[in-house]
């Protein structure tokens, strides 16, 4: 289902009116980011001339230099090497319906709903994966027994529990705490059976519930993709797409973001 059949089922703008958002921080970083490197450069007054070759001081005739190349003209960028599609282009269309309408049900509204949306869209690579893709030697990061720093942050305490408790979901929530703080907010036993957290239905209540207890406080302009993004990857890995995304759901929910 598309997200514009979802959005005919039922209002989606109830709620306060939304008046002039501040302005996008997360927008301007993104856009400043590209194309400086072509203003950097700066144009001589005159050319520079080019030095003479020094006379040989032995009987052997110097070679004159070779003309130098006109440039060749620039060609047109490569299909490979055009910008991709934001992860919110490449939706699963079943899966996207089942976390939106958990999102609404929930309450998120307006530039709320389409930063959310835009973030597990990327979280998720497009709503294809709710489980956190690495092997053995992968999730050695959040054992106890490999790096125990990282493990206790996580409450991981038992060897084995970085794989058992790895990112799940559509915020791909990580660690025994977590899955237990979870758990007992949802009423699900979600420290004793982790896997629950891959099931759809499940991991888009988990999402919501991470949303309002951990990404909601403090966030006073849903337009800030920085501000939301450091709340669920500190790292701010895929900045670019998490703001594309913000913005495509933004348009579709015809949500204001200046």
């Amino acid at each position: 289902m598309l997200l514009n059949e979802l959005i005919d089922q039922g209002p989606l703008n109830e709620g306060p009116v939304w008046d002039k958002v501040k302005r996008t921080a997360a927008a301007g970083a993104v856009a400043t980011g590209l194309g400086y490197a072509a203003l950097t450069g700066q144009t001589a007054d005159k050319p520079v001339p080019t030095a003479e070759p020094t006379a040989a001081t032995t009987q052997q005739t110097t070679k004159a230099p070779e003309p130098t190349k006109a440039p060749e003209p620039t060609k047109a960028e490569p299909e490979s090497e055009k910008p991709a599609d934001s992860t919110m282009t490449k939706a699963d269309p079943e899966m996207q319906s089942i976390i939106f309408k958990q999102a609404v049900k929930s309450g998120l509204r307006g530039a709320e709903l389409a930063q959310f949306m835009g973030q597990v869209a990327h979280e998720t690579l497009g709503f294809n994966e709710l489980v956190e893709i690495g092997g053995t030697n992968y999730f050695k990061q959040y054992d106890i027994k490999h790096n125990p720093g990282k493990a206790k942050m996580l409450g991981n305490v038992k060897p084995g529990d970085g794989q058992r408790y790895k990112g799940r979901g559509f915020l791909q929530i990580t660690g025994r705490e977590n899955y237990r703080k979870a758990g007992a907010a949802l009423g699900l036993p979600l420290e004793k059976h982790p896997e629950l957290a891959e099931r759809p239905d499940v991991a888009a209540k988990i999402a919501v519930w991470f949303w309002k207890s951990r990404v909601r406080p403090g966030i006073d302009n849903w337009a800030d993709t920085i501000g939301v993004t450091q709340k669920i990857n500190p790292g701010m890995q895929g900045l670019g797409d998490r703001d594309a995304n913000f913005h495509s759901y933004a348009k579709v929910l015809q949500v204001t973001t200046r």
